[in-house]
């Protein structure tokens, strides 16, 4: 694997798997079990929306299949073998046509965005555990990134899907509360960020992760107005 392979092997897999460490372990706070007679949640569609440190419902469903191992930490000395696969795809219609789910993308015409690949995580048997198409956005002067999305899909995922809020830790300092949108291909959930915004949906029993970030700045986020445009022009990719 040449140096360039390997950063977006390295990249793809930090992603995929970052976004999907809270559900690999579905563990915050209290365990599910114990938790009788505490508040579990609300259920909206498909997620169970939680306070920030509150346990992991027992009723949530396990994935199938556990997250592939990656990194081949230890291999030759009795730690454990990598067991997933990342194939890079040049464009989201490649990538699209290599999944059994639809995927969407910001019409690059009314949006300005561009697509810079996509990843996929396979098990061994050739079964996909996660997705992630990346799009940007860039100056028109300068040409540098100003917009950074990536959109993360898990066919299998926790059901219902937990999604925990944020509490401040100081007076004054960011929080993440969970708003529900409707602007989404279906119903899903919002959560801000010091930079952008990071949504939640569940279609067709797909886990949907889009995130959307300012790299121009790391404290401001794009106008919500401008990202509900963006989200709303998406189109199904290689419909």
């Amino acid at each position: 694997m040449d140096s360039l392979s390997r950063r977006r092997f390295i990249a793809a897999v930090s992603l995929i798997s970052g976004a999907f460490a809270v559900p690999a372990c579905v563990v915050q706070g209290e365990s599910g079990e114990g938790a009788e007679g505490k508040e579990e949640g609300e259920l909206y569609a498909g997620l169970i929306l939680l306070k920030d440190g509150a346990p992991t419902p027992a009723f949530v469903r396990l994935p199938m299949r556990e997250m592939p191992i990656m990194c081949g930490t230890g291999v030759g000395r009795g730690g454990p073998e990598p067991t997933g696969v990342h194939v890079a795809f040049d464009s989201a219609s490649e990538l699209a046509r290599a999944v059994p789910y639809q995927l969407v993308a910001p019409n690059a015409t009314s949006t300005g965005f561009e697509t810079e690949g996509g990843d996929l995580i396979l098990y061994p048997g050739g079964e996909v555990f996660a997705s992630n198409i990346t799009f940007l956005r860039k100056s028109a002067v300068s040409k540098a990134v100003e917009i950074r999305a990536h959109l993360c899909s898990y066919p299998n995922h926790p059901a219902p899907f937990p999604i925990w809020s944020v509490e401040p830790v100081e007076p004054n300092g960011p929080s993440a509360p969970l708003e529900k949108v409707t602007f989404l291909p279906v119903p899903g959930v919002m959560q801000r960020s010091r930079n952008g915004y990071l949504f939640h949906w569940i279609k067709d029993d797909v886990l949907h992760i889009l995130t959307i970030e300012n790299e121009a700045s790391p404290v401001e986020a794009p106008a919500l107005d401008d990202v509900v445009s963006w989200i709303q022009s998406m189109d199904i990719v290689g419909g």
